[in-house]
C-alpha cells in the first residue's frame, strides 16, 4: 500500500499567511490583532465557523470573537488550554462547561457553546514557553471535524500570533512609560510657579482634539504630543525670558534627542505668525510646522481661558483668536479647532479622555 503523503501548504496559503501575518504588524491594539489573527485562524480551519480569543491577565477573559456576540467579550472563565497544550476537543462538557461556576456555565450556553461538535485550542505561550498567555478556540458546529495538520497549522499561526501581541505589549508599555515620565517631569517644572500647573496638560488636551480633528497620523499624533507637553520646557532656566526665547531654549535642550526631532521643531516655531510677524525665523502661512500652528492656538486658547489667564468662556475666547485669524493663527485651523468646541458642551469634557494619542 502507498503511505498518502502529508498536505503541504499550496503557495497561494502561504501568501495569505505572509500577508496576514504583515497585517499583524500595522494594528496597535491587542484588541485589533486579536480579531485579525481570529479571522485568519477561521480561514486556515474551515471546519470551523466562530472563535474567540482568550487572554490570560491574572485571569482568563475572552478578550476578541468571530462569530459570537461582542457581549461576550470580558467573560471571565476556565478552559483546556490551561496546560499550554494545543488539542482537539470533542467533550466541551468536561473540559469547558465543568471547570466553570454555574454563572458562566449559563453564559456559555447563551453563546451556542453546548452545540459544538468539535473545539481546536491552540494555547499562546510566551516566548521561553514558561506560560500561557491565552489561546485561540476555534469551534465546529453539526458534523465539522479537525484533522491534525490543522490543529498544527493553526498552532504555528498562534506562535506568530504570541510573538506580535508581545511586541504591542512591550511597545505599550515603553510607550506609556515615555508619556508618564515625562507628564511627572512637566509638573514638577510648573510646581515652581503655582499659575503655570496644568497648563501642559491642557494645552496638550486642545492640541491631540485638533490633530485628531485634522487627521493626523499616529506617529504625527505622538509628535504633537511632545511637541505640546514640552513647549514650555525652556522656563527651567528660571529667567524671566520672551515667549519665543522660552521656545527656542527648550528646543536647544532637546537638541540630542534624536527621536523628539519633529517636536523640537514645533516647539521653536509656536511663536511664529500666519502673517510673517513673528519669532524667530518671522516665517508665514504653510511654512510654519503645521505643530507649531496647532500648539499656537491651543496655548492661546487655554491662556484666555484658564485661572492663570483671563478667564473668558469658550465662546469669548474663540471670537478674541478669530480677530486674530489670518495674522496671528492659521485661519482654516481656527475654525477646524471652532469644530472641534462644538463638539463639547466644555472644556472639561474636551479634555478628559484626550491626553494622550491613540
Amino acid at each position: 500500500m502507498f503511505r498518502r503523503k502529508r498536505e503541504e501548504a499550496s503557495p497561494q496559503t502561504s501568501a495569505d499567511s505572509l500577508k496576514a501575518a504583515a497585517e499583524l504588524l500595522t494594528v496597535r491594539s491587542e484588541k485589533q490583532l486579536l480579531e485579525l489573527a481570529l479571522a485568519h485562524a477561521l480561514e486556515i480551519a474551515p471546519a470551523a465557523t466562530r472563535a474567540y480569543a482568550v487572554i490570560r491577565q491574572g485571569t482568563d477573559k475572552i478578550a476578541a470573537v468571530k462569530g459570537y456576540s461582542q457581549d461576550f467579550v470580558d467573560l471571565e472563565l476556565v478552559g483546556p488550554w490551561n496546560d499550554g497544550t494545543p488539542r482537539i476537543s470533542s467533550n466541551l462538557s468536561g473540559d469547558l462547561f465543568n471547570p466553570n461556576v454555574a454563572e458562566v456555565r449559563a453564559k456559555l450556553g447563551a453563546m451556542g457553546l453546548r452545540e459544538v461538535r468539535n473545539a481546536l485550542i491552540a494555547p499562546m505561550r510566551d516566548a521561553g514557553n514558561k506560560g500561557v498567555l491565552g489561546a485561540l478556540v476555534l469551534d465546529a458546529y453539526g458534523n465539522q471535524s479537525f484533522e491534525p495538520t490543522v490543529l498544527e497549522a493553526v498552532q504555528r499561526w498562534s506562535w506568530v500570533v504570541t510573538q506580535s501581541l508581545t511586541l504591542i505589549r512591550q511597545l505599550s508599555y515603553h510607550r506609556q512609560l515615555a508619556w508618564h515620565l515625562t507628564l511627572a517631569f512637566i509638573e514638577a517644572i510648573e510646581a515652581q510657579d503655582f499659575t503655570q500647573l496644568g497648563h501642559a496638560q491642557r494645552v496638550t488636551s486642545y492640541a491631540m482634539a485638533l490633530a485628531r480633528e485634522i487627521g493626523l497620523s499616529s506617529q504625527e499624533q505622538n509628535d504633537v504630543w511632545f511637541a505640546a507637553m514640552l513647549h514650555n520646557l525652556g522656563r527651567l532656566s528660571g529667567e524671566d525670558l520672551e515667549p519665543a526665547a522660552v521656545a527656542g531654549l527648550g528646543f536647544n535642550i532637546l537638541s540630542h534627542v534624536q527621536e523628539l526631532e519633529a517636536s523640537r521643531i514645533g516647539i521653536l516655531h509656536v511663536f511664529e505668525h500666519w502673517d510673517g510677524t513673528g519669532a524667530p525665523k518671522k516665517l508665514s502661512r504653510n511654512a510654519i510646522p503645521i505643530f507649531s500652528r496647532i500648539i499656537a492656538i491651543s496655548n492661546a486658547y487655554d491662556s484666555l481661558t484658564s485661572e492663570r489667564g483671563e478667564e473668558l468662556n469658550s465662546r469669548e475666547a474663540l471670537e478674541r483668536m478669530r480677530f486674530e485669524s489670518g495674522k496671528i493663527y492659521d485661519p482654516e485651523l481656527i475654525e477646524r479647532f471652532a469644530s472641534v468646541l462644538a463638539q463639547n458642551k466644555a472644556t472639561a469634557e474636551l479634555r478628559q479622555g484626550s491626553l494622550f494619542p491613540a
